[in-house]
Formats: structure tokens, sequence, C-alpha cells
């Protein structure tokens, strides 16, 4: 498992800041992964654990995102935080 420096953490602003940028994803969806993610984020989360909260996500039937949504999120998001 990779290293990641206290820094490197992603918190709930810094999530919410990069879903705010992305243009394809609604307010719904984007409420959603904040609500989803709250507690997780609120101690941060690296980029490695991220990654492996939103697969899961894939495994949710009851999910308002659909498995291309997620996966759009997951690479923007790890874009931004991964080194």
């Amino acid at each position: 498992m990779p290293s990641y420096s206290y820094e490197r953490r992603v918190n709930t602003y810094k999530f919410n800041e990069t879903l705010k940028k992305m243009p394809n994803i609604s307010r719904q969806e984007r409420d959603y992964l904040n609500q989803t993610f709250k507690k997780d984020l609120q101690n941060g989360l690296s980029a490695w654990e991220l990654k492996q909260r939103i697969n899961k996500l894939h495994y949710n039937k009851g999910d308002v995102m659909t498995p291309s949504d997620l996966n759009r999120v997951k690479n923007t998001v790890l874009k931004r935080f991964e080194k």
C-alpha cells in the first residue's frame, strides 16, 4: 500500500470542491456522494482509501449513480489527489 502524507489526505472540503468543478455531475449526484462519504472524509482519506470506497459503490443496487458515472467521478477525483 502506498504511503501518503497528511497533506495528501482528502477531506470533505477538498472532495466537495473537486466535485463542484466536474461539469457533468448533477447536484443530486454531488449531494449523494458528499453524504455517502461524509463520515469517512471527516478525518481525511488517502487517494487509495477513497478509490476503494468509490469502487464499493459499484455494488450498491439502489445507487443513484450509474457505473459509468462512478468511474468518471473516480477518475476525476483520483487524478486530482494521487501522486
